[in-house]
C-alpha cells in the first residue's frame, strides 16, 4: 500500500492529521502544496479533492480528503496501539467530541483565524466577527461542561479530540474572549507536547 499526504505546513486541518502520525509513529511522505501559489485550487489537484483544500491522503490509485475520515481510515488500517478507548461508549464519545470540534469549533474559527493572521483590519468582517464570537462563547461552555475537571477529555489521556483541537488553539490568543479556566489548563497540559510542537506553524 503507497500512502502520501498532500499537505501544508499553514494548514490546520492538515496539521491534524501531522500531529496523529507523530503519535503514531506513521512515517508517509508528506507532498508540499504550494497553496501560497494557489497549487490547491489546479486541475491536477482538484481532480483529487473537488473542494480544493488540504489535506489529501493518496491511497494508491485514491483519495481521502478530510481530516477525520483521513485518521480514521489510518486507525483502522493501523490498529496496533490505535488512539480510539477499546470502551465503545468511549468510542463513540470521542468521534462525537472530534465531529463537534468541526461543526461548532474549527469550522467557524478559520476563517476568523486567516483574517487576523493574514488580511490588514479593513478587510475583517467585524459583523461577522460577532456572530462568531458569540458562538464560540457558547461552545466553549459547553465544552468546559464536558471536560470539568479532568485533564484530558476521554479515558483520563491525550487523544483524538486533544489532536482534534491542537491545532485551533495555537491561535486562540487572537480570540476577543477569555475561554474558561479548564480549557486554559487543558490546553496547556498538550501544547508541548512533542507532536504538537514538531507540527507547530510559524506565526
Amino acid at each position: 500500500m503507497n500512502i502520501k499526504l498532500h499537505s501544508h505546513p499553514a494548514s490546520t486541518f492538515a496539521r491534524r492529521v501531522r500531529i496523529y502520525m507523530a503519535e503514531r509513529n506513521l512515517d508517509f511522505p508528506l507532498e508540499y502544496v504550494a497553496m501560497e501559489r494557489l497549487a490547491h485550487k489546479r486541475k491536477e489537484y482538484v481532480e483529487m479533492n473537488p473542494y480544493g483544500k488540504v489535506p489529501v491522503l493518496e491511497v494508491d490509485d485514491k483519495f481521502l480528503y478530510e481530516s477525520l475520515a483521513i485518521i480514521d481510515f489510518l486507525e483502522n488500517t493501523f490498529d496496533e496501539n490505535s488512539m480510539l478507548p477499546k470502551n465503545a461508549f468511549l468510542r463513540a464519545q470521542t468521534r462525537m467530541l472530534c465531529g463537534i470540534c468541526d461543526t461548532e469549533f474549527a469550522n467557524n474559527v478559520t476563517p476568523y483565524f486567516f483574517a487576523k493572521r493574514f488580511l490588514s483590519e479593513d478587510k475583517w468582517d467585524i459583523h461577522g466577527f460577532g456572530k462568531v464570537l458569540k458562538r464560540l462563547k457558547r461552545h466553549f461552555k459547553i465544552l468546559s461542561n464536558q471536560l470539568g475537571d479532568k485533564e484530558y477529555m476521554i479515558d483520563g489521556k491525550f487523544g483524538l479530540v486533544e489532536i482534534c483541537y491542537a491545532p485551533y488553539l495555537e491561535f486562540h490568543h487572537f480570540l476577543d474572549i477569555t475561554m474558561p479556566q479548564n480549557i486554559v489548563s487543558w490546553h496547556n497540559n498538550f501544547k508541548k507536547r512533542k507532536s504538537v510542537e514538531e507540527t507547530k506553524p510559524q506565526q
